[in-house]
């Protein structure tokens, strides 16, 4: 880690219009581009990998504790004996 900050450590400090500017100076092409790829692996993709794993970490614990708060009644099938107890019901209402 020590040799990324060795890397850009040819920074200028100098007065432009009366006002303090940091300026990064590189020699080679390949510090720039380093440079920009650490700006926007720490901005953009790391916070992006944190937030989807915990969007996936949600999700998944609101998938499992709804399965075990659902009844156990399979699709496109009606139990027939509790058809008949409604209806028996209600006959018995009125």
């Amino acid at each position: 880690m020590c040799w990324i900050v060795r890397c850009f450590e040819q920074d200028d400090v100098s007065a432009v219009a009366g006002k303090t500017q940091c300026w990064i100076e590189f020699q080679q092409p390949w510090q720039w581009q380093m440079y920009m790829t650490l700006v926007a692996v720490s901005l953009f993709v790391a916070p992006a990998l944190i937030i989807s794993g915990c969007y996936t970490i949600i999700v998944l614990t609101i998938w499992s504790k709804s399965k075990t708060l659902a009844p156990n009644v399979s699709r496109g099938k009606t139990n027939t004996t509790e058809v008949q107890c409604g209806i028996r019901n209600q006959l018995d209402v009125t």
